[in-house]
């Protein structure tokens, strides 16, 4: 017989640890070795398309919507 386990948790349960997490974090994107990749949909009228991305899985990564050039 083959069977699953599946067993979930609550981020809010390691609440303690926070600071330790965030200083381990930091230290793997420093080494390179956490990378974030962003989508970026630009102008405000496409926000409805970039939203509709977030369910329907076309996305990779951060979906944002630009609305301007950065300063």
């Amino acid at each position: 017989m083959v069977g699953a386990t599946m067993r979930g948790f609550l981020v809010f349960s390691f609440a303690p640890r926070f600071g330790e997490a965030i200083s381990q974090l930091a230290s793997w994107a420093a080494a390179g070795q956490i990378r974030t990749r962003v989508d970026i949909i630009e102008g405000l009228d496409r926000a409805p398309e970039a939203l509709r991305r977030l369910f329907t899985g076309e996305n990779i990564g951060k979906q944002l919507v630009q609305i301007a050039d950065a300063p």
